[in-house]
């Protein structure tokens, strides 16, 4: 039987969500998620965060129909990667198979996109559980929400910590400072011309990139041409063609711009924290010398989470993968490289003189500042 909704807004501890991991995406943060899954006092979300509407994290008092809106029906803003049958890889949902009940016409809900099924192959049964329980959540801002549906998560799957994991996240890093204060967060960084190189071949990085920034194509078109300019209305989702976008041509430098901005950006993000609740860890040291790194982000997030056992299980299933960069030809390269400079610099500072290094404000500014490529 459900609880009857309460209209007062409850305080909530806002103390369910333990840590974040925030990185660029394409930076080894997928494979961290699946490292953590196998932790059995770990509740690893994945991709959780990035797939919420924007909207969600405004101070707005919700009820318990108006949450469930968020996270348990189908996201407009992302049905239309599953329509133009562009789904991202890293979807976990399995809309066509014919047992399904979402496809991509329908639209699947945003826990319904990893999160759940990154949990369990049982996922559409636990979401209906879901579902109930939200029924009887009361009137609440969106962390207090947020706190009661991850620990009911941690409940059912028998957990007692919460790491959430979504690609991009640092685009989110204020937000989720805002909403969670006392939450550790860990920023896992990659070269960024291993990143920027990547993000160039996944869909939704490179919808990203054209639609921001205005692309030459032959015969003087833009790949972006859907992205508005200063006296121009934005284009309504439907008027996107999502494939023509993609499939045209963008340099690299573009890229690597991108990666630059969204480190500058988190970066001056993060640093707003106090040291102990910071740890900058390299998806290269991971995958160099496992299980020294894998112990020493487990012990920032909580000491007693130290596991011999997933120690030594979680190292075996680290896995390098090559950057194809390093072959680029040799004028491409140094346009490239120019271009995450800006980014690069940043990392190299925080990992020689910490987050809060003095010199940290002048070289954001500076990267804020610095001029696009002709």
């Amino acid at each position: 039987m459900h609880q009857h909704l309460n209209t007062s807004i409850l305080p909530s501890s806002h103390e369910n969500i333990n840590a974040i991991v925030a990185g660029t995406g394409r930076c080894g943060s997928t494979m961290l998620s699946n490292l953590l899954r196998e932790h059995p006092a770990v509740l690893s979300l994945s991709e959780f965060f990035i797939f919420l509407h924007p909207s969600v994290f405004n101070e707005d008092v919700l009820d318990a129909a108006q949450f469930w809106k968020v996270i348990g029906e189908p996201a407009p803003h992302l049905r239309l990667y599953l329509q133009q049958e562009a789904p991202l890889p890293e979807f976990l949902y399995l809309f066509k198979v014919p047992s399904s009940r979402f496809t991509g016409e329908t639209g699947v809900p945003s826990i319904l996109l990893v999160t759940l099924p990154h949990l369990t192959n049982d996922y559409e049964a636990v979401y209906d559980e879901l579902r109930e329980v939200v029924q009887g959540f009361p009137r609440d801002r969106i962390a207090g929400h947020l706190d009661r549906l991850i620990d009911w998560l941690k409940h059912r799957f028998g957990r007692r910590v919460c790491i959430e994991r979504s690609g991009a996240s640092l685009a989110l890093v204020s937000s989720l400072i805002r909403l969670f204060p006392r939450a550790k967060f860990v920023h896992l960084i990659r070269d960024g011309r291993a990143c920027a190189w990547s993000m160039s071949r996944h869909f939704a990085f490179r919808f990203i990139v054209a639609m921001n920034i205005p692309v030459m194509q032959d015969g003087g078109g833009q790949a972006g041409e859907g992205a508005a300019s200063a006296d121009q209305q934005p284009l309504a989702p439907q008027q996107i063609d999502f494939m023509h976008i993609v499939s045209g041509p963008i340099p690299l430098s573009a890229f690597g711009r991108y990666w630059s901005s969204l480190i500058i950006s988190g970066v001056q993000a993060l640093s707003v924290l106090p040291e102990e609740q910071i740890l900058t860890i390299r998806y290269e040291d991971i995958v160099a010398a496992p299980q020294p790194n894998l112990a020493r982000l487990i012990d920032f997030i909580d000491p007693s989470l130290q596991n011999a056992d997933w120690l030594a299980r979680a190292s075996t299933l680290v896995e390098h993968r090559p950057s194809g960069w390093e072959h680029l030809p040799a004028a491409e390269r140094e346009a490239f490289e120019r271009a995450c400079q800006p980014g690069q610099a940043v990392l190299d500072l925080i990992m020689q003189e910490g987050m809060h290094s003095p010199g940290l404000p002048a070289l954001l500014q500076h990267g804020t500042n610095a001029p696009a490529e002709p």
